[in-house]
């Protein structure tokens, strides 16, 4: 029983992203998409800036950061303006809202905010998910093998 509703639940995620503009990053990167309805929007800079100010921390969590716009979604590659409408769409976000959304290595949405979030926020939520968990011991015990 425990094994089906793992299968099932791994499925879920798999289908979370397959085949959708972010579907490359499941099960290697975590995102944070960042939504606003212009490049110059002051909380999608802000937001941003902060994210920034912690780019060792980003990297060891494998965090990648979206900036999207009703005309373009900047990322660490530009996608063209039809997919932005698909990030709307996809994650029922009005274009004239702010919103920031974190999406796990598994394709799901963590954390959804209107509001700005304080990196370390999220990097605490992501350091209390089991597959992060499992990334530390793994990072921890290859520090120990290599310094003997």
């Amino acid at each position: 029983m425990k094994q089906c509703i793992i299968t099932i639940t791994l499925s879920l995620g798999m289908i979370a992203l397959n085949g959708q503009p972010l579907a490359r990053h499941q099960w290697k990167d975590r995102l944070v998409l960042i939504f606003s309805n212009t490049s110059d929007n002051a909380q999608s800079r802000e937001q941003m800036d902060r994210f920034e100010d912690e780019r060792a921390e980003v990297k060891d969590r494998d965090l990648l950061l979206y900036r999207i716009t009703p005309g373009l979604v900047k990322g660490p590659e530009d996608l063209p303006e039809p997919t932005s409408e698909w990030f709307y769409k996809y994650y029922k976000v009005g274009k004239d809202e702010f919103n920031v959304i974190l999406i796990g290595k598994d394709g799901g949405e963590k954390l959804r905010s209107e509001e700005l979030i304080p990196p370390e926020k999220i990097f605490e939520l992501i350091d209390s998910m089991p597959m992060r968990q499992a990334e530390m011991k793994r990072k921890t015990k290859k520090r120990g093998i290599e310094n003997k």
